[in-house]
């Protein structure tokens, strides 16, 4: 794909990826509008948002992210 001057293109992907996915977009000197979606927000009901073990899976989630921005950044593959 080649984006022409003046199109408009959208990157629709999950919240948590965008960042990662807007990086190579850059890299790729790809204008891109982001749209994100699949927003992760805190369960209803409330919690304690201080529990580690009740937020392992959201910690864990979150850490794979950033590294994988760190990596791809180092890697050359993202701006």
């Amino acid at each position: 794909m080649k984006p022409k001057p003046g199109e408009v293109w959208l990157l629709v992907t999950a919240a948590m990826h965008m960042p990662r996915a807007m990086a190579i977009a850059r890299k790729l000197d790809w204008p891109m509008t982001p749209w994100p979606s699949d927003y992760l927000t805190a369960p209803s009901g409330g919690g304690d948002l201080l529990s580690v073990t009740g937020n392992l899976s959201y910690i864990d989630y979150v850490v794979h992210e950033w590294v994988g921005l760190l990596a791809y950044k180092l890697s050359g593959k993202a701006a």
